[in-house]
């Protein structure tokens, strides 16, 4: 099949003829990874989500800030809206984590992943696992989780976080932590 535009040039019905062939050249700005390099970006973004999850229930805060780049913003379900400190900064991790009898799981769901050769982003549901400090039944909260990542130096790393709980909008604005997938 040829495919004719009005007032094209030779050079469109070559290009038309390749794309047909499935020969042609993308200029796209959306012109994608190849595809083993960018199933390696996505395995490799999975890794840092489901290692950033398993590191919580270690406690090791050392090993918990690896998945986070120097200036990563995060906006927790904590508050305040927005976490000041540096995502470095292992301070504010270190007094969560001991409000709990021994640290918290994270188990990953519904991971979406969509990357480009620099920058990514990944949306999941989470749900949290813990003991309370003082409590002796565990809790289960469902939450959502949407990551923003960053390839540095080679490296993916979480550069945004953001979770949030949905709020019931009957008036009463209570948060939604009765929910499961």
């Amino acid at each position: 099949m040829r495919y004719f535009i009005p007032g094209s040039s030779a050079r469109q019905e070559i290009f038309s003829r390749d794309v047909e062939a499935g020969t042609a050249a993308s200029t796209s700005p959306r012109e994608k990874l190849p595809r083993q390099e960018h199933a390696m970006d996505e395995q490799a973004i999975r890794e840092v989500i489901e290692g950033h999850a398993a590191a919580l229930g270690t406690g090791q805060v050392k090993d918990i800030l690896r998945y986070y780049a120097d200036d990563a913003v995060q906006f927790t379900l904590a508050p305040p809206l927005r976490q000041p400190a540096s995502a470095q900064d292992p301070e504010p991790l270190e007094h969560w984590l001991a409000t709990f009898e021994q640290p918290p799981t994270l188990e990953v769901t519904a991971l979406e992943i969509t990357a480009g050769p620099e920058v990514a982003f990944a949306s999941s549901l989470h749900c949290m696992r813990g003991i309370p400090k003082g409590q002796s039944e565990a809790f289960d909260l469902w939450h959502r989780v949407t990551h923003g990542l960053r390839k540095i130096e080679g490296t993916w790393l979480i550069t945004h976080e953001h979770q949030s709980v949905p709020f019931e909008m009957d008036g009463s604005f209570r948060a939604s932590l009765d929910l499961k997938p």
